[in-house]
């Protein structure tokens, strides 16, 4: 395990952009959650992978009990993300596939606002491309 994560803290160091847009997202360790807290009782779990030529957003989902839904948690965290990806000039991809009380017609919807689009023929298929 300790080799698996001295291999990948030296794939981060190293210059590409996609390492770069780990880096600013304070990202540590590929296929594993990383946390961004609210608060003690309020978390947004995100899990980032290599994708083809970017980064696929995994997971992004509130972690905590039910005052943590609603709140702009997860919006702010996306905010980063797709910063992080313009500032490193990173190609982003996720899958909108519905989960609990959100259908992915909903989640297509609400990652529109982040500048995503659907990929041709897709109906959770998406993709962004950096902004300059």
């Amino acid at each position: 395990m300790k080799k698996l994560f001295e291999n990948w803290r030296k794939f981060v160091s190293e210059g590409s952009a996609t390492n770069a847009f780990y880096r600013e997202m304070n990202y540590t360790s590929e296929g594993n959650p990383e946390y961004y807290n609210f608060s003690d009782e309020c978390k947004v779990r995100v899990i980032f992978d290599e994708y083809e030529d970017g980064v696929e957003v995994s997971l992004i989902e509130v972690v905590g009990d039910k005052g943590c839904y609603g709140k702009g948690h997860a919006s702010k965290v996306m905010r980063q993300i797709v910063e992080a990806a313009d500032k490193t000039s990173v190609k982003l991809y996720l899958y909108a596939q519905g989960i609990g009380d959100m259908s992915s017609s909903q989640l297509v919807q609400w990652y529109k606002k982040f500048g995503f689009q659907l990929e041709e023929g897709s109906d959770i298929e998406m993709y962004r491309e950096p902004q300059s």
